[in-house]
């Protein structure tokens, strides 16, 4: 299922933004309420992991904004 399909463009934004590391960050977001940290969160962490993996770690992003 496509990202957009489960949160807006606003949403998906903040979490690019934001690079969440745990499920309470995840959750701070608007948009991502508990059910849907309980349901994705996992997925969605472990593909800012892996994004931050290949592109160096989270300082790397931090100093593009």
């Amino acid at each position: 299922m496509l990202g957009s399909m489960l949160f807006t463009e606003q949403t998906l934004a903040a979490v690019a933004a934001k690079f969440p590391q745990t499920p309470k960050n995840l959750s701070g977001i608007k948009g991502i309420g508990p059910e849907k940290t309980n349901r994705y969160g996992a997925a969605i962490l472990t593909m800012i992991r892996t994004y931050e993996h290949q592109k160096g770690g989270v300082e790397a992003q931090v100093t593009l904004f």
